[in-house]
Formats: structure tokens, C-alpha cells, sequence
């Protein structure tokens, strides 16, 4: 299951844009080996995007998913970088 969700900051309160190697959340390893992320990145125009959601051992993206984590055990959480984005357009 995976749960997204987006709000819209009100305005004079905005936060600056996720960069690339940005801290946006964490993934930790259950005791069944499932991977649960918990992220939250903020967009050019201040949105922000704020999720948690779990990948099974099963689904076809968890090796994937492990290999970009590196080692991890059960009960083991690791920090989430944002990956490579384009720059916020200069206004």
C-alpha cells in the first residue's frame, strides 16, 4: 500500500526546494525483511510531498530498492537522500 500525501503551503511560509543529497526521510528494515520509507521532499513551487509506504520481499522493486540501501538488517533504519533533480528555475 502506499499512501502519498501533497499539501500546498500557505503562502509566507514556504520552505526551500528539496535539493539533490538532501536528507528526505528514512527507510527501516521490519522484522519480516519488508522495507518501510518515510519521505518528504519539498517542490519548486513549495508543495510538499510527504509519504510513508512499504515494500515487500516479494514485489519485483524490493531488490532493487535493498541494493540503493546498502546493508541493512531487521530493525536497522537508514537515511534517505533525495536523488539527482533538475535546479529550481530562477525567478
Amino acid at each position: 500500500m502506499i499512501l502519498l500525501v501533497v499539501l500546498a503551503l500557505a503562502a509566507g511560509q514556504s520552505e526551500p526546494p528539496t535539493q539533490t543529497g538532501d536528507r528526505i526521510g528514512t527507510a527501516t528494515m521490519l522484522s519480516d525483511r519488508s522495507i518501510r520509507y518515510k519521505l518528504r521532499s519539498v517542490e519548486c513551487d513549495g508543495t510538499i510531498a510527504e509519504g510513508e509506504f512499504v515494500v515487500r520481499p516479494k514485489e519485483m522493486r524490493y531488490k532493487s530498492m535493498l541494493a540503493e540501501l546498502g546493508a541493512i538488517k531487521p530493525g536497522e533504519s537508514k537515511v534517505v537522500l533525495a536523488a539527482p533533480t533538475t535546479p529550481c528555475p530562477v525567478r
